[in-house]
């Protein structure tokens, strides 16, 4: 394309869908009041390169999180081919494709209830719920192998190995200790966590702000 335009060239994808952008501004001058601004875009992907980089990723995320990741890869490449049809292309629109990216993956673990926090293999689904406020709030017993939310000054997940108790840190401290035990079944767990998301965030501001 001559004078003014837009250019597309297809770029290679990086293993982890990171798309690389060069951006080439070149100024014809047209006298000295008059400039042609001639921005060329190069988009270059290799499809058989970003095909090997989705089945390596298959290969080392198992189950939900592959076919998240395959995903996401059809919506970083669909929102390149809309820019190249549209001639729109910059930052925000890439800052837009990488979020839907990320909902995407974020949305299939959720449905597939990913949770195999600790234990031996066995999924652990999603299902939360606040338990035990007022005595886990200063501590409390802990189970081997399940999940729980400690830390006083921000929730950090502890999955002890052996069974014990939690010992608050201090007696001239408010210490505060919310336990979040993820407990489930399957595709029921996506399901009992939305319903009881609510539930789980009044627990937690009640516990800070009491």
């Amino acid at each position: 394309m001559e004078g003014a335009g837009i250019q597309f060239q297809r770029l290679d994808w990086a293993p982890a869908f990171a798309a690389h952008f060069v951006l080439q501004r070149d100024f014809l001058g047209v006298g000295m009041d008059e400039e042609i601004d001639d921005l060329v875009v190069r988009v270059r992907a290799d499809r058989q390169a970003f095909a090997r980089d989705v089945e390596a990723m298959r290969g080392t995320l198992e189950g939900p999180l592959a076919s998240g990741a395959e995903r996401a890869g059809r919506r970083i490449e669909q929102g390149l081919l809309r820019a190249v049809r549209t001639g729109q292309f910059g930052f925000e629109e890439l800052k837009a494709v990488a979020l839907r990216v990320l909902d995407d993956i974020a949305a299939n673990a959720l449905r597939a209830g990913i949770g195999s926090i600790g234990g031996d293999g066995g999924l652990i689904g999603l299902a939360a719920s606040a338990l035990g406020l007022p005595g886990r709030a200063t501590g409390g017993p802990v189970a081997p192998g399940r999940a729980y939310v400690v830390g006083e000054r921000g929730p950090e997940v502890f999955v002890p190995t052996t069974s014990g108790q939690v010992v608050p840190n201090g007696a001239g401290v408010r210490d505060v200790r919310l336990s979040i035990a993820v407990q489930g079944q399957g595709a029921d767990s996506a399901r009992l966590l939305a319903r009881s998301a609510r539930q789980v965030a009044r627990a937690v501001r009640g516990a800070i702000s009491g």
